[in-house]
């Protein structure tokens, strides 16, 4: 009975020890498929552009009503025909660390400083393209749970107030995944407030 009751208190400890790891291991998973999934959206969007001579998707089109991500069913969103997504499937619009992605749409927020977009006819910035960038590498086209904000579009831009500014879900809310012009990925600090105007 006492080795039973040792085992058992050593079992209990164990497991104290070991959850805190991991939970740090299901979060970096995480992390690793948030930015793989922003990758394949910076393909998709050069795709895009090798289609549109040179262009940028803007973020949203008014007249037609239709965003830069490619919207449930696959059917409709600029970037459709360059993803795939179908009824009642996760996509790498997605976030894994975004309990409200799956229901949402989409958890990503496009840059309209850089993109451009189309809010009713007459209103409109772009379209812009990739070559008229001089530090591709500096602008931010896409990023990761950045405001809280109910914006069926999921856009934003510079000059949005700070309070649209929130912690994302990566690394205990200091920091967020954004994916550049040129490419790349990367984790950037929440704070100061990300930079969105076109560099």
């Amino acid at each position: 009975m006492v080795e039973l009751l040792v085992v058992s208190v050593i079992i209990l400890v164990l497991a104290v020890l070991v959850m805190p790891a991991l939970k740090e291991m299901r979060t970096k998973a995480q992390q690793i498929q948030c930015m793989s999934n922003l990758s394949q959206i910076g393909k998709a969007i050069m795709m895009y552009s090798a289609e549109t001579d040179g262009c940028l998707p803007p973020v949203y089109n008014a007249n037609t009503d239709d965003t830069w991500y490619c919207q449930w069913g696959g059917q409709k969103g600029a970037l459709a025909p360059y993803t795939e997504r179908k009824w009642g499937e996760k996509s790498v619009f997605w976030c894994p660390s975004d309990p409200d992605g799956y229901s949402k749409q989409v958890s990503y927020f496009a840059n309209a400083s850089v993109m451009g977009k189309t809010v009713h006819s007459g209103s409109s910035t772009g379209p812009f393209k990739v070559a008229s960038f001089t530090q591709p590498s500096k602008n931010i086209l896409v990023i990761d749970s950045s405001v809280k904000l109910a914006n069926p579009t999921y856009w934003i831009e510079s000059g949005f107030p700070d309070s649209f500014f929130y912690p994302s879900p990566h690394v205990n809310g200091t920091k967020q995944n954004a994916l550049y012009m040129d490419g790349h990925v990367e984790l950037i600090h929440l704070n100061p407030k990300v930079d969105l105007r076109p560099q």
